[in-house]
């Protein structure tokens, strides 16, 4: 299941000439199997990338909820008629056991 959670999302990657690029974007959609990015900062197709992803919902115990994945880049959206429409879409790589504990934690306080 997709949920929709604006969220402020950070993201790197290694481009084709070797040097690290990053971005910074917004979540428009995540699930434990990957997210889809707003963003200007476009990573191409195939690329592996992480992402870190911040909430803005607190655990039960206060803590700031951030959820951290590594995964390629399946696919890039470039709407003409919006700018603000761009992005691209992440498939997480490895489900950690980790990724899955965040994964409920953010689940139940949606």
């Amino acid at each position: 299941m997709r949920y929709p959670i604006p969220a402020p999302v950070t993201f790197h990657w290694l481009a084709r000439d070797g040097m690290q690029r990053q971005g910074k974007g917004r979540s428009g959609n995540i699930s434990e199997g990957g997210a889809f990015i707003f963003t200007l900062k476009l990573p191409p197709v195939g690329a592996s990338i992480s992402l870190s992803i911040q909430f803005p919902n607190t655990d039960a115990r206060g803590r700031v909820l951030r959820i951290e994945m590594t995964g390629e880049v399946v696919r890039v959206e470039l709407p003409l008629e919006r700018k603000s429409n761009w992005g691209f879409a992440v498939a997480c790589k490895a489900r950690s056991l980790n990724l899955r504990r965040e994964w409920r934690t953010l689940s139940r306080s949606i």
